[in-house]
């Protein structure tokens, strides 16, 4: 399983995204998308990010399908349509040194 992060550009006029969104993005998955769960993140002065855990053999298909599911969402959804994907992507952490337990 795969966490894809979906962000976004600043929507037209700061709009939101909808109270519903996770049911509009659960409502345009299909079974071969493997969606497991929709994440959605918006804090004030953060631009929103929404996690989709997917299940793939490989990452690039995971992002794949997770730009392919936002799209087929906005298509089926117009009130998306404010909310312009820039990059879809699984977050990786980097070597910030210290890691819980380290060195036991």
């Amino acid at each position: 399983m795969y966490l894809v992060q979906l962000s976004f550009l600043p929507s037209v006029g700061g709009r939101e995204f909808p109270s519903d969104v996770r049911e509009m993005i659960y409502s345009s998955a299909r079974a071969e998308d493997g969606l497991e769960h929709v994440s959605v993140s918006e804090k004030p002065g953060a631009d929103p990010v929404i996690g989709l855990f997917l299940l793939s053999p490989n990452l690039a298909g995971a992002e794949c399908t997770a730009v392919l599911l936002w799209g087929r969402a906005a298509d089926r959804h117009p009130e998306l349509a404010d909310h312009q994907l820039f990059k879809a992507e699984a977050p990786l952490i980097g070597d910030g040194g210290d890691w819980p337990g380290e060195g036991v």
